[in-house]
């Protein structure tokens, strides 16, 4: 109190009027930085409220035919795409399917370099409404424009004839309705056997390997371990 007393004294004398107006500009100063600051953090806040986030909840095996024997399986997959965020977003999906030993991480880069994108339709999800869609891997899809966009897939005969790991990779590319602004999310899963014994999925982390040759039905694949691997932005 001694030191704000003599403080007031002071400034009281015509001669440290000057001393008033630096002290509660300065007060005014540091005050208004303070606000601009927490009006700044409550908006972009705001802005990452009301934008979209769009995920994948499930993918599953729709159909697999071996019109070109088993070394040109044509899947067909299905991805229970969510948005999770509060404003609607104009979405494509780019997928691709690997067998092991590719190197899966240039393969989901260049699913979501936007390569291709021109024929790939683009759907509306709404927030809280969750979208299917179905995506179809074929040999000649390279070189087929189709309605819903197809991604290749085609393996040897050694290929066929021995268990093969497949990795599905791939890039859900997303624009927000509200603001215009571009977002992305990657994914990782594994396609897998059903369990022998009952027919179930496995459990996460225990997928089987497939044998083509074999020509396995959907009803004997499943897709587990959906992750997503980078932070959707």
């Amino acid at each position: 109190m001694g030191w704000w007393k003599t403080k007031w004294e002071s400034v009281g004398v015509s001669q440290n009027s000057n001393a008033v107006v630096a002290i509660f500009s300065g007060l005014l100063f540091v005050t208004t930085v303070f606000y601009t600051f927490i009006a700044c953090g409550q908006l972009n806040m705001m802005k990452l409220s009301e934008r979209p986030w769009v995920g994948i909840r499930e993918i599953t095996v729709e159909s697999v035919t071996y019109d070109g024997g088993p070394t040109r399986p044509v899947f067909r997959l299905r991805y229970h795409l969510e948005n999770v965020g509060h404003s609607p977003a104009f979405t494509r999906i780019l997928p691709k399917i690997m067998i092991e030993g590719e190197n899966w991480p240039n393969q989901q880069a260049s699913a979501c370099d936007k390569t291709g994108i021109e024929r790939i339709p683009v759907y509306t999800i709404l927030p809280s409404f969750p979208m299917s869609f179905d995506r179809i891997y074929d040999r000649q899809s390279g070189d087929v424009v189709r309605i819903d966009y197809s991604p290749q897939f085609e393996i040897t005969r050694e290929q066929s004839e021995q268990p093969q790991k497949l990795t599905n990779v791939g890039c859900i590319l997303y624009q927000s309705m509200t603001d215009g602004k571009d977002h992305h999310t990657w994914f990782i899963a594994t396609i897998s056997m059903v369990d022998e014994k009952s027919g179930k999925p496995p459990l996460p982390g225990k997928g089987s390997p497939i044998k083509f040759s074999d020509r396995p039905s959907e009803k004997k694949l499943c897709v587990i371990d959906v992750l997503f691997t980078g932070i959707a932005d």
